[in-house]
């Protein structure tokens, strides 16, 4: 009796204990379903475009790259012109999808990107967070575009954890351990903008705190777009590039980048959203056009930072772009000179091709006045597989650079690009961002070739190759001269797993000139190999990167290597959340470049440099869907002596550094 009742109320139990076991499995895998449901097409963040790029962005590209996915393409309603913002298309997936949005449109999905000829899954993925998707079929009035658009407000805070007292005794800055960035935008109708930035840089003298009373910098601008003859204005702050960016370019991708070609820029006016606080206008822009005509004047009056050199320079002024305003002499040159804009673009469109002209003048002043002008000549020509496209610009003095490309298509997932570049010695190139090796677009000689394919919807790859020379001997009295290539590889079963290879080889030789004897040339050479393997257990992501560097400069080789583990958790909608912990040991000249997840708004830079160790940690959480947190935290702890790092890692403890940041984002 005993034993058959502890035999049955031990079976009841059994059951009851498999019956809970099944609930839990039904319970998570329909949670499972639903989250990969959702996930196949869910508009993310622009994480798996910047990740996938095959150079490090800068802190200003980054910026572009979230302020196109702040202020998404209108994909319904933009024109062919419009069509560069999506950078990171090539020139015949934009026409494919030009092409196709006229024939289909109004577009309503993003699942229909899937039939865009060109497209793979992980492209139409990608382009899809960078659109919107809405077609107005009425003209708005006055009250809807001041009443019934989409308002939204964020505040940053970047922090490293050490007390005021020793950050200032230290580094000798004024203000507090802390970088503050408040934004507010306003969008509507994908026709008028309007939004104001104001920020506080880490150890500036207005930065009392996250809510300071006055900010170092300063930022506003309205914009206002139409199909009307006033297509396009813009009052306060813009950016303008013009051509390919060699007479004037503000913002965007710029200098050389492998296996990248943002070329066919042509031209653009557009606010200044981002916190760069030196790459942009601040006055007036418009666009005025009437049928295959387009006439842009622009006008800019702004203070700059920076000092008058001596009579020697070619150039009379040094010139400070970052902002910063911690130092003495930081502090001296803060808004010292004057800087003076006014231009005027013209452009002729027919069938998708172009031809333009603009003419720039630009002064410089303090006490004196520099003045410097440049006129140039750009233009595209497309058909169905080919396009080709070119700039010429020419100073003031007479100084020309040149640059020309052919990009064509031999079939839906294979494309080529090929570009000449030409830049005299002594060209002015104050305003330019052109294809260069160098920091500046002047006495350069380069040809540039890159070939993409898609194989199987799965396989991408990419091989590119530049060659490049000075004419003339630069600053420094050297001649370089040299080639960079590129190969990656990467297969792609999308939402499932990925895996990507990319090689990078470099030869660049230097020789100073001398007038009585010859002098032996230095030669360096770089091979940098990378692998990464990413698995989708969703909601989990598991990433794995190895990456290796080697410098060869003379009889010297130094060796680099990093080795790092990423998990990842999405929920669409609701939560992030990145884990990364990584092991590196690379010294300068073999430095590695690796893709760090970052909250919005807060660049973390790709380099990894010296011996050691660290751990970061990023969630971002939608409370509800107009109110977001995000939070971000580095930890590094070094194995390199305290007297090989930078002096303020001091501050930090023995062989350590830290930082912190948050983000509040709403919505209404």
């Amino acid at each position: 009796m005993n034993s058959r009742y502890v035999k049955t109320n031990s079976y009841i139990c059994e059951n009851k204990k498999n019956s809970r076991t099944l609930k839990r499995f039904i319970f998570w895998f329909v949670l499972l379903q639903s989250v990969i449901a959702n996930k196949v097409f869910c508009q993310t963040e622009p994480d798996l475009l910047m990740s996938n790029m095959n150079y490090p962005l800068s802190e200003e590209e980054t910026n572009e790259v979230e302020t196109l996915y702040e202020q998404k393409f209108p994909i319904n309603t933009a024109p062919f012109s419009e069509y560069s913002r999506l950078f990171f298309l090539s020139e015949f997936q934009r026409k494919s999808l030009y092409d196709y949005v006229q024939k289909h449109k109004p577009v309503r999905t993003a699942y229909e990107f899937l039939y865009v000829l060109g497209f793979t899954e992980q492209t139409a993925h990608i382009t899809a967070a960078f659109c919107t998707f809405e077609a107005f079929t009425y003209t708005p009035t006055f009250s809807d575009f001041t009443g019934k658009g989409t308002h939204s407000f964020s505040t940053l805070n970047s922090w490293i954890p050490v007390s005021e007292t020793d950050y200032r005794e230290t580094l000798g800055y004024p203000g507090k351990a802390l970088q503050t960035t408040h934004r507010y935008r306003y969008s509507a109708y994908d026709r008028l903008s309007w939004g104001v930035t104001a920020r506080n840089d880490m150890g500036e003298s207005q930065q009392q705190g996250p809510f300071s009373h006055s900010f170092d910098y300063s930022s506003a601008y309205v914009q206002y777009q139409s199909e009307s003859y006033l297509s396009n204005i813009v009052v306060g702050d813009y950016q303008v590039s013009v051509g390919q960016g060699l007479a004037y370019k503000q913002g965007g991708f710029f200098s050389k980048s492998m296996g990248y070609s943002p070329f066919n820029s042509q031209h653009s006016l557009k606010a200044h959203s981002s916190s760069n606080q030196f790459s942009f206008n601040r006055g007036v822009g418009a666009t005025v056009s009437l049928q295959n005509f387009a006439v842009t004047p622009f006008y800019s009056r702004k203070k700059i930072d920076g000092y008058r050199r001596d009579s020697s320079y070619a150039f009379p002024f040094m010139i400070y772009s970052t902002g910063s305003h911690r130092t003495a002499r930081e502090i001296i040159c803060k808004d010292n000179i004057l800087h003076s804009v006014w231009g005027i673009n013209t452009s002729y469109s027919m069938h998708e091709s172009s031809i333009g002209t603009a003419f720039i003048r630009q002064q410089l002043s303090d006490t004196a006045q520099y003045h410097f002008s440049h006129a140039s000549l750009h233009g595209t020509y497309r058909n169905n597989n080919s396009s080709i496209y070119g700039e010429t610009a020419i100073d003031s003095k007479s100084h020309m650079a040149h640059m020309y490309g052919l990009s064509h298509t031999f079939s839906s997932y294979v494309n080529m690009n090929v570009l000449f570049r030409s830049y005299d010695n002594n060209f002015e190139s104050f305003s330019s961002k052109g294809f260069s090796e160098q920091s500046t677009t002047g006495n350069e000689l380069g040809v540039y070739t890159d070939v993409t394919a898609y194989v199987g919807g799965n396989h991408s790859i990419t091989l590119a190759h530049d060659r490049f020379a000075t004419q003339y001997a630069n600053v420094r009295n050297e001649t370089i001269r040299g080639h960079e290539s590129l190969l990656t590889w990467e297969y792609t079963k999308y939402n499932t797993y990925s895996f990507r290879s990319k090689t990078t080889y470099s030869r660049k030789q230097k020789q100073n000139e001398h007038f009585f004897y010859e002098t032996s040339a230095i030669i360096t050479k770089n091979v940098k190999q990378e692998y990464r393997l990413s698995v989708f257990l969703h909601p989990f992501e598991f990433r794995s990167t190895i990456s290796g560097g080697l410098s060869i400069q003379d009889s010297i080789r130094e060796k680099g290597y990093y080795i790092g583990n990423d998990i990842i958790f999405r929920i669409p909608q609701k939560i992030t959340c990145y884990m990364r912990y990584a092991h590196f040991n690379a010294p300068y000249n073999a430095r590695i470049y690796v893709y760090q997840n970052a909250i919005r708004y807060a660049y973390a830079s790709p380099q990894v440099l010296y011996n050691g160790n660290m751990f970061s940690g990023i969630c971002k959480y939608s409370i509800t869907a107009n109110f977001q947190i995000q939070f971000q935290m580095y930890f590094y702890f070094y194995k390199t002596p305290q007297s090989e790092l930078p002096a303020q890692y001091i501050l930090f403890g023995k062989n350590r550094k830290k930082q912190f940041a948050l983000l509040v984002l709403y919505r209404w």
